[in-house]
């Protein structure tokens, strides 16, 4: 009778164990705090090794103007590149510089920046992010939401809290989308500088605004847990329209563009990072 009760008692201490996050011993066993919010979607993730994505000529159907929010899941591998320009992401053809007048980089004190020009290759807005990003094994979520109205609506967030860290905003810019330049991602789109060793995941960008202060804006993007959700097939489910980026696929198609604005090639060979956000 001994051995039959301490065979169930181990039975049903392991059944328990694998369905909760915290088991406590004091005289019986105590099952504290179930699972919740399981990740319900894996998305893919990319890896660049020298590689980088190149859009020749605008997005399909962009123009000038002062709106846009942008998502994006990176990695940085490549600890050499600490303290260097690293370009991740452009979103608009050449401005100052030969860069994309809109773009996302890591600069080199390792501040993630956002960037924007105008017509006149004026900057009219830098954000910066407080931390700083290094090459290491950890994915991180940035997203930014931008009214050039306003400046009460400006935001960038990373990894669910707030980093904006403002050094420029003019109120009723105008940023210079559609100028017909070459633009890049994990690199600069006209000659490959600032090129990025790392890793990236779903990539989005719209020209409207959504305010990500709120959390449950925050939240169509990046769950409570820290992953990503699911976007839809052609990534409209944030707002209900389809974005003009979307890159989402894995790394054999990663360049094929699920928004509306326009396939990427690729210069180089993309790589599957099997370690995903």
């Amino acid at each position: 009778m001994r051995k039959f009760f301490l065979v169930l008692f181990v039975f049903c201490f392991a059944n328990i164990n694998s369905n909760s996050q915290q088991i406590t011993f004091g005289g019986q066993i105590t099952v504290v705090s179930p699972n919740s919010n399981p990740i319900t979607y894996v998305p893919t993730a990319t890896k660049f090794s020298g590689d980088y994505l190149v859009h020749t000529s605008d997005f399909t159907g962009i123009a000038d103007g002062g709106i846009f929010t942008a998502s994006l899941w990176f990695k940085l591998s490549d600890a050499a590149q600490d303290g260097t320009l690293r370009r991740v992401c452009q979103f608009s053809g050449i401005g100052g510089g030969l860069a994309g007048t809109c773009r996302i980089t890591i600069d080199t004190v390792n501040k993630l920046t956002v960037t924007a020009e105008n017509s006149s290759l004026t900057t009219i807005l830098v954000i910066k992010s407080t931390s700083s990003y290094t090459a290491s094994s950890t994915w991180h979520h940035m997203i930014t939401s931008i009214d050039m109205s306003d400046s009460a609506k400006q935001h960038l967030y990373i990894d669910g809290g707030n980093e904006r860290n403002t050094s420029t905003f003019t109120v009723g810019g105008i940023i210079d989308f559609a100028n017909g330049g070459n633009f890049g991602i994990m690199a600069r789109g006209t000659d490959g500088a600032g090129i990025v060793t790392g890793s990236l995941s779903e990539v989005w960008f719209t020209t409207s605004y959504l305010d990500v202060s709120i959390a449950s804006n925050l939240q169509l993007f990046r769950s409570t847990i820290g992953h990503p959700v699911n976007l839809g097939s052609i990534g409209d489910t944030p707002t209900g329209s389809q974005p003009m980026l979307y890159l989402k696929n894995s790394f054999a198609t990663f360049q094929n563009n699920l928004g509306s604005g326009g396939n990427f090639s690729v210069t180089g060979s993309l790589e599957d990072d099997p370690s995903t956000p």
